[in-house]
């Protein structure tokens, strides 16, 4: 997951207008808006926020996870990681 911190705004129509260009490959994105507070509005405090966006990064992490356990390519290099470390554990060196 990567994170950009931009500027915009909220039109008359409730449509979000960011001004700037972003470099980032067209396709959905999640958005999280921290807005100040000048107007009667909901809004989270900002360690609530910062929770919601761990918990998002946690979970995108997550699946990340899940999708690289499950990729063959990585699980025939854990598997032969896991061999060249069972021959260095004939050493008898376990119990440092």
């Amino acid at each position: 997951m990567q994170a950009l911190k931009l500027k915009g705004k909220i039109d008359e129509s409730g449509h979000l207008i960011i001004s700037e260009p972003i470099n980032l490959t067209p396709g959905e994105v999640e958005i999280i808006i921290l807005k100040s507070a000048t107007r009667e509005t909901t809004t989270l405090p900002v360690p609530e926020a910062e929770e919601i966006l761990f918990k998002t990064a946690l979970s995108s992490l997550g699946k990340q996870l899940e999708e690289m356990a499950s990729d063959p390519q990585i699980q025939k290099e854990i598997k032969e990681i896991g061999c060249e470390f069972a021959i260095a554990e004939m050493d008898g060196l376990t119990d440092i």
